[in-house]
């Protein structure tokens, strides 16, 4: 009988997080149409563009709300149990409190983990998509082409990137193809893992100060230069180590389209920190937010407990009329203010190095699972 009641707490937990989390998906929905809705109708998106960006972002944006998900679907959930005199009836089968939702909470440790997870195979790639599709689709923005990170460069010459890193001006897994006249082919052809702007350098282009200075940081990577003078005439040649990129661009022309590190899937940031490391370039802001990635997901372990305990409280209990709904609405609100404003200045004293990464990602989780433990002891 035990087993069927922790069962039966874990299906209403559940049934409440669906309901939430639809609720909160048209929110989100309504929020992006609304901050992205004129790019799209200024820009004569077709209705296809519209539904495949939508589709594309939606994940990344909700999972934003997963954390809100979790708390207000435990605390429902549960208190819709109380409010069915169901809690009572188990209290009095003798199960209690921390014994009932033990299963709920190696639940919530599951969906922590699921949450990473869906964050680096779907949400992260898919809004990569969806920024290449306003991009270069929907915007169709100057020297932007189909796909992200193609740029039509100067001198008959086609530049892609996988991203651009404003303040450290550099590039990273850069290849360039330079064209044949009249396009008749490629006469060479660029791989590196990155291109570092030295203001110092002259350019034998232009002639003037500032150039790009390749960079093989991976011996295991391909980074060569090969000359193309005719279909028998191939010469390759490794990268030598600071030679300068034979292109016209600046920092600004690269600078159109740049991946936000907050959006970047774990794999992606890690590399691109590993490769802006192997070029001395300051990465503790990035280190903080590669930390935050992995700690984030888990937040929903302590939310749900905190909902939980708030769910079965007598405080909630008893609220009669709009108050069933405005009292319950109002705690979630309060905690969930107070989360992300934790999480946000624990982030920001890790970028500054006040806390180091580990530290400022782990602490809100830390902190809200103490606090979860108290109102399951005082429970």
């Amino acid at each position: 009988m035990f087993n069927l009641i922790q069962r039966y707490v874990i299906y209403s937990v559940l049934k409440s997080l669906i309901l939430i989390g639809m609720v909160l998906v048209a929110v989100v929905l309504t929020v992006v149409l609304t901050s992205d809705g004129d790019d799209l109708y200024e820009n004569h998106a077709t209705l296809k563009q519209s539904l495949l960006y939508l589709v594309a972002v939606l994940p990344q944006k909700t999972f934003i709300a997963f954390p809100a998900v979790c708390l207000m679907g435990a605390l429902f959930g549960m208190l819709g149990l109380s409010r069915h005199n169901e809690l009572v009836a188990m209290y009095s089968a003798g199960a209690g409190l921390r014994w009932i939702i033990r299963p709920t909470l190696v639940l919530s440790i599951i969906l922590g983990f699921g949450a990473f997870y869906w964050n680096e195979m779907v949400a992260a790639p898919l809004s990569l998509w969806g920024e290449r599709m306003m991009n270069s689709d929907i915007k169709k923005k100057t020297g932007v082409l189909k796909e992200y990170g193609l740029l039509r460069g100067k001198g008959n010459r086609f530049i892609r990137y996988q991203s651009f890193d404003r303040k450290a001006r550099v590039i990273l897994d850069i290849e360039v193809r330079e064209m044949q006249p009249h396009g008749s082919g490629t006469r060479r052809l660029i791989r590196a893992d990155l291109a570092r702007w030295d203001e110092e350098t002259v350019n034998p282009l232009t002639g003037e100060k500032g150039a790009w200075l390749l960079d093989p940081t991976d011996p295991n990577s391909e980074n060569y230069i090969i000359d193309i003078n005719d279909a028998w005439d191939i010469t390759p040649r490794p990268i030598e180590e600071d030679e300068v990129l034979l292109i016209e661009e600046t920092p600004d022309d690269f600078g159109v389209i740049e991946r936000n590190p907050i959006e970047m899937s774990h794999a992606e940031l890690k590399r691109r920190i590993a490769l802006l490391e192997s070029d001395q370039a300051q990465t503790l802001d990035l280190q903080a937010i590669l930390k935050f990635k992995v700690a984030a997901p888990y937040s929903v372990v302590a939310l749900i407990l905190i909902g939980l305990c708030f769910g079965a409280s007598p405080f909630l209990l008893g609220r009669e009329g709009a108050a069933r709904f405005t009292y319950p609405l109002g705690i979630c609100l309060g905690i969930l203010g107070l989360y992300y404003a934790i999480s946000l200045g624990c982030l920001g004293l890790g970028q500054l190095n006040v806390l180091s990464p580990f530290v400022s990602a782990w602490l809100p989780n830390v902190l809200f699972l103490g606090f979860g433990i108290v109102l399951l002891v005082r429970s």
